[in-house]
């Protein structure tokens, strides 16, 4: 299962490699017609359904199965949904405050800035971002969209340049991004999602299959690498307690104990790759 097909790109490795079938799943209605172009050649051996990956357990039901070898999420927002300024994730060109993975339903940036106090965007901003200042941030970003100042990505993106400690301006990443980082978490209910796969994707999987997460950023990282402790029965008695069943855990085990990151080639390749992730986890194998 591809929990987040996006133009296709990890199914395609994956089908090329011999894996016989995949399902493939994404909440973006535009990705899995991409996907459903991109990946017509293969035929039979790729089902698509417009799905969160959250709903892993729903849709294999739907398609009367029980489990699967192998899992991946690839996290966060995607190559096609930054670059295309109507979506709304980007600020490198001028577009809507939307943001919406699924722009078939859900409130979007520009309706939760009308909804949000500033302390509810300040603690946004702060648990979804880590933004330096974020009740100044706050309160600037709230100030402009009452004062018609805010209606697009490059408006979002000179209030918070604008509001930014000094200190945050020297770095290498624009000001904005944390802020852009935040509020789209928090349209698309990221990190709750996450949580909801995290809970029941390893229960999903066949003996000996493997789950394999790709994230961007810490707050995503920090979940997945907490679960796979638990689940592989290594989390200090100081640690959170994040297994989730009535039942004791299933016997797994943590491929990758610290995770995999992108070499200097790949990076060079494909910057965006410079903070990703991959950690892996694998249900034991039953014995015969």
């Amino acid at each position: 299962m591809d929990g987040t097909v996006g133009g296709g790109g990890h199914t395609r490795a994956l089908l090329e490699a011999g894996i016989e079938t995949v399902i493939c799943l994404d909440r973006d209605a535009e990705a899995i017609e991409a996907a459903r172009v991109n990946l017509k050649s293969f035929g039979q051996r790729v089902t698509l359904v417009h799905s969160p990956f959250s709903s892993l357990p729903k849709v294999l039901n739907s398609l009367g199965l029980e489990h699967v070898d192998g899992v991946l999420v690839d996290l966060g927002v995607s190559s096609h949904q930054l670059d295309t300024a109507s979506r709304g994730f980007g600020f490198r060109s001028t577009g809507p405050l939307d943001m919406r993975m699924n722009q078939s339903s859900g409130d979007t940036a520009a309706d939760l800035l009308d909804q949000w106090s500033r302390e509810e965007l300040a603690t946004v901003l702060q648990r979804y971002g880590e933004v330096p200042g974020a009740w100044r941030m706050a309160e600037r970003i709230l100030t402009a969209r009452r004062e018609g100042e805010l209606e697009t990505t490059t408006d979002l993106a000179r209030v918070a340049e604008a509001a930014s400690p000094r200190s945050a301006r020297k770095r290498k990443i624009h000001p904005a991004t944390l802020v852009f980082q935040a509020i789209r978490i928090a349209v698309n209910g990221e990190l709750d999602e996450l949580e909801q796969f995290l809970r029941d994707a390893p229960q999903t999987l066949s003996s000996g299959g493997r789950i394999a997460v790709i994230s961007f950023q810490s707050l995503e990282d920090r979940q997945v690498k907490w679960q796979w402790r638990q689940l592989a029965g290594r989390v200090p008695k100081e640690g959170p307690a994040l297994w989730f069943g009535d039942d004791e855990p299933a016997d797994f085990v943590e491929v990758t104990r610290k995770p995999r990151t992108a070499g200097p080639e790949e990076v060079k390749e494909n910057p965006r790759s410079r903070s990703a992730k991959l950690r892996v986890l694998e249900r034991v194998a039953e014995e015969p």
